[in-house]
């Protein structure tokens, strides 16, 4: 699909239904679990991955035209919207999601994968990703974040220098990882941040990390982009020994 930028422009009337022809042009009823793929599989490659379409049709007439009930139009619709793809308000229907917003890394799926705390492997992949991008995270977060932003990343730092603790120094790490991943105003480093809880939590407080903590307030303080890089470089390169 080519990118459009936004899905509030209507550039082309969405596709029909009218060429289903109901039941006939689909195959039998089949168990819940396949009505409700073949519906997510229809509405996807009907609508949601065109760029013209900005609504989905009514989910009885759906539900007419794919011949399944009105429950497993429901449970499709429902899964697109927990991935951020589609949006439904009473009364004015299901529109889909401006494309930037979906959920291109699924905070479910990660939340499903750290709470079986069996997959180690998967938590030290998790903690690789996140290193490599958070020094770019915090220069994009230093150049474009507005002023009250600033604010808010400085108290963060604070949080982390103020603690002697490695428990609260790895919460305070964790809530700044995260807003500096949204304060890049990069679609995928946003993305990203919901990886942020799968990380691997060290044993204890990096002896290098309160003072590349530091030098990251004062990049960010100066809107300096490069200070901000290598100062979060230094501090990942602490956290990883």
């Amino acid at each position: 699909m080519q990118t459009t930028g936004t899905h509030h422009e209507q550039s082309g009337p969405a596709p029909s239904l009218g060429s289903l022809g109901g039941a006939a042009c689909c195959p039998p009823r089949r168990s819940d679990a396949s009505q409700v793929k073949r519906t997510i599989d229809f509405l996807v490659s009907q609508y949601v991955t065109q760029p013209t379409a900005r609504m989905l049709p009514p989910q009885e007439a759906l539900a007419l035209a794919l011949d399944v009930s009105r429950s497993v139009v429901r449970e499709a619709v429902s899964l697109l919207q927990a991935k951020g793809i589609v949006s439904v308000q009473p009364r004015l229907g299901t529109s889909i999601v401006d494309e930037r917003q979906w959920r291109t890394v699924d905070a479910d799926v990660v939340a499903w994968r750290t709470a079986r705390a069996v997959d180690d492997e998967f938590a030290r992949d998790v903690s690789l990703v996140l290193r490599l991008i958070e020094p770019s995270a915090a220069s994009l977060a230093a150049r474009h974040t507005d002023p009250a932003g600033r604010v808010r990343l400085a108290q963060l730092c604070e949080a982390c220098l103020g603690t002697p603790d490695a428990m609260a120094y790895h919460c305070g790490r964790h809530a700044l990882r995260i807003a500096l991943l949204v304060a890049s105003g990069n679609q995928m480093m946003v993305q990203m941040a919901n990886l942020s809880k799968a990380m691997q939590v060290p044993g204890g407080v990096p002896p290098a990390a309160h003072e590349s903590i530091r030098q990251l307030r004062m990049a960010l303080d100066a809107a300096s982009s490069t200070d901000a890089l290598r100062a979060m470089q230094r501090l990942v390169a602490a956290e990883a020994d």
